[in-house]
């Protein structure tokens, strides 16, 4: 049994995507793993992993009810590039100008605008219009831990699908496969850029990429997003 706990929220009473997701992923490879969720994770609820007659494959189940399943994942390149200072400084004023002062989930653990002990991530439009841009600055005393860099990933990967709903939609995360493939470093300035990939209905796929300062390419994820009517995101937060 495990939990999330009630801090690690993204909906006001939901798990964050992210996180759920890197802690789901330790059950496959926390450094390699797709997680598709079925349902919102609970926060402080005992969940429980179990083993399907594939052994690669993991069920995360709170109860009797599915919550996500968690499988192996083959990395494919991402077309994302790291930023200039001036993108840099276009996406945090994309976000003061876009996000912050309608913020879906303001108390979001990764990207909520009224978090104070959150990762405080500001993910916004680069002037090309292509990309979204944020940075992050860990501040850990070594490499972060992988469920962390799922974390991280996550809000700057949904940031274009939102950008690219109707003003009456949200997106939630549904599927969030991550590639950690080297050490991420606590005491830098990263960047994490994303994309829209492509949209189908309610489907929007992006990718993301997550860059040192040398422009190395530390960690990549591919997600898949779903667009909702805000008032049913609302009732169900």
């Amino acid at each position: 049994m495990f939990t999330i706990p009630s801090q690690h929220n993204g909906p006001p009473t939901s798990a964050h995507g992210g996180v759920a997701a890197g802690r789901f992923a330790d059950f496959v490879d926390p450094r390699c793993a797709s997680v598709r969720f079925h349902a919102p994770v609970p926060l402080d609820a005992e969940l429980r992993a179990r083993r399907l007659d594939d052994p690669t494959v993991v069920e995360i189940v709170d109860g009797a009810s599915l919550v996500a399943t968690v499988s192996p994942y083959a990395p494919r390149p991402v077309s994302v590039r790291r930023g200039s200072p001036d993108d840099v400084a276009a996406a945090q004023q994309g976000w003061c100008t876009d996000v912050a002062s309608d913020h879906p989930f303001p108390t979001c653990y990764v990207c909520g605008p009224q978090r104070r002990d959150g990762l405080g991530l500001r993910p916004g439009p680069v002037a090309d219009g292509d990309r979204h841009l944020t940075v992050w600055s860990p501040g850990t005393g070594g490499d972060v831990d992988p469920w962390l860099v799922w974390a991280a990933l996550d809000c700057p990967s949904g940031m274009p699908a939102l950008a690219a709903v109707a003003g009456d939609e949200l997106v939630v995360t549904g599927t969030l496969a991550v590639s950690i493939d080297a050490p991420v470093p606590g005491d830098e300035e990263l960047q994490i850029v994303s994309r829209l990939v492509d949209r189908s209905g309610r489907k929007l796929a992006t990718e993301a990429a997550l860059f040192d300062a040398t422009g190395r390419t530390l960690a990549t994820c591919t997600a898949m997003w779903f667009a909702l009517p805000r008032v049913q995101m609302e009732q169900v937060a």
